[in-house]
């Protein structure tokens, strides 16, 4: 076990520089550019807490490699971000997460939500050419959550509850057999290259208009889909 654990923390080391590595290599790319005003005169501006910091001569504010990213304004290290994207991979509750990564409940669910943001903002972004494989996936949506207490958030239907006699249980409307507007449907497209465009379309079954909102000028003409 000792060894099998000094294993996974040399991976996770030589992947936590790798990771920091990419990110600077993806954000100068073309050059450095203010993350806040996009000005192309940067120097840099010293070290914080090992972190090269860079300013901007044009608004004069400064920014470090991670601006503007999940990890942003972070104190914890990348390798326990790597760890808690693992464990949203496997599919971990908020929970077990705290646990795997070791820090608090309330964190683990901001991380959750910056780090879904972060995925959100690059999905259907792109486009797919060649031979393109596409499929739908249907979801239940879910309101999970205590929202007696919200004054914005209604939820638009009565809650599902469990292991409640005569309640409005799943027996009803969570068992609803086939497609209905309690589920809402995700489509993916990916090509042989990896290219991948993905997006919830619709609640319920999906129409010609939903694809064609989705995937206009998005995948190239002469593709073959699968």
């Amino acid at each position: 076990m000792k060894v099998q654990y000094l294993e996974e923390v040399f991976v996770l080391d030589s992947f936590a520089t790798e990771v920091t590595n990419e990110v600077k290599k993806n954000r100068f790319s073309s050059g450095k550019v203010c993350p806040h005003c996009e000005h192309d005169e940067v120097s840099r501006n010293g070290k914080y807490n090992g972190k090269q910091r860079y300013i901007c001569k044009s608004c004069r504010k400064t920014f470090t490699d991670f601006t503007r990213s999940p990890k942003h304004n972070s104190k914890k290290d990348v390798k326990q971000w790597i760890q808690y994207a693992k464990c949203m991979i496997n599919g971990y509750s908020i929970k077990r997460c705290t646990k795997e990564v070791k820090i608090n409940i309330p964190t683990s669910f901001y991380w959750r939500h910056k780090i879904s943001d972060a995925i959100r903002a690059f999905m259907g972004i792109g486009s797919v050419g060649g031979v393109v494989e596409v499929d739908e996936a249907f979801i239940r949506e879910s309101f999970k959550g205590n929202h007696k207490k919200s004054t914005t958030f209604a939820i638009p239907r009565k809650a599902h509850k469990r292991g409640v006699k005569g309640s409005f249980s799943s027996k009803t409307e969570k068992r609803k057999r086939g497609i209905s507007k309690e589920q809402v449907c995700v489509l993916c497209a990916m090509n042989r290259a990896g290219n991948l465009i993905t997006e919830l379309i619709c609640k319920g079954s999906m129409k010609h208009t939903d694809l064609e909102r989705l995937f206009g000028g998005r995948i190239e003409r002469e593709a073959i889909y699968v």
